[in-house]
């Protein structure tokens, strides 16, 4: 039951998904990328393949590529297979990761805290204490460390300021 790829399918899908596009060459170009959105600024990067399906976003912080199978599955687009039955795709659940005490014992006797392993999720497999597991979600997103940012010459007035206080 293989897809096979038709032009039609971009251009309903970038319909369902209220994209604005344009077509260069063999490309139709989303003025969004879908996964990114741009980042809030950049606009077309993101492309489809009108030949053979492929999709990528240039942006380098979203990156997302693949084929028009993994697009469609992804924002939950009906594709027709060659038995003729239309194929949605579900998501599927996630259950709630619970952190275990075996694997905060072993990450601390490694020097990770208990902070760091209940920020990541880092737990054991179920009837396998001796097994880590790395959740890998898009839910889970640490937040960022905010520093301040000094440049050079903010930095060598801060430096010589400090020389001038010292007796």
């Amino acid at each position: 039951m293989p897809y096979e790829f038709k032009r039609s399918d971009v251009y309903g899908l970038a319909s369902a998904l209220g994209a604005e596009t344009h077509e260069r060459g063999e490309e139709l170009f989303f003025r969004w990328c879908p996964y990114c959105k741009g980042g809030g600024h950049d606009k077309n990067t993101f492309s489809v393949n009108l030949e053979n399906g492929t999709f990528k976003c240039f942006r380098a912080g979203c990156g997302a590529q693949g084929h028009l199978v993994q697009l469609a599955r992804d924002f939950g687009y009906p594709l027709e297979f060659e038995d003729g039955r239309k194929k949605k795709y579900r998501t599927l659940p996630q259950r709630p990761v619970k952190v275990t005490n075996p694997a905060v014992r072993y990450l601390e006797s490694r020097g990770i805290s208990r902070a760091v392993t209940e920020r990541y999720r880092i737990t054991t497999q179920r009837g396998h204490d001796n097994i880590l597991v790395f959740p890998f979600t898009d839910a889970i997103r640490p937040a960022r460390r905010k520093t301040p940012v000094h440049t050079p010459r903010s930095r060598s007035k801060r430096r010589t300021a400090q020389l001038r206080a010292i007796p």
